[in-house]
């Protein structure tokens, strides 16, 4: 889960649940389905964009997003991932 405090009134926070997305935003919550958390959060994206470029903001901010829940794949999960020719050639030892 994602949570970030914006001020000390106001928390923002999302996270996976199943099919939906979970917003909070201060004391207001609602679910998403996954397809409608795409289009909200380019709405957002879009938006902040223009408000940034109307205060006069120039500079290029990097976002990230990573799930460490899977860091250790497993080769059988990796070919499931891929297409059905894709094959791995185990070297060394």
């Amino acid at each position: 889960m994602i949570v970030e405090t914006l001020s000390p009134r106001c928390v923002l926070s999302v996270k996976a649940n199943g099919p939906t997305v979970e917003v909070t935003v201060g004391n207001n919550a609602f679910s998403l389905d996954y397809d409608t958390a795409f289009r909200f959060a380019v709405l957002i994206f879009g938006n902040a964009k223009k408000a940034k470029r109307n205060i006069g903001h120039s500079g290029r901010s990097v976002y990230g997003f990573a799930d460490l829940t899977d860091a250790n794949m497993d080769e059988l999960k990796a070919q499931r991932s891929r297409n059905c020719g894709t094959t791995f050639i185990k070297t060394g030892t």
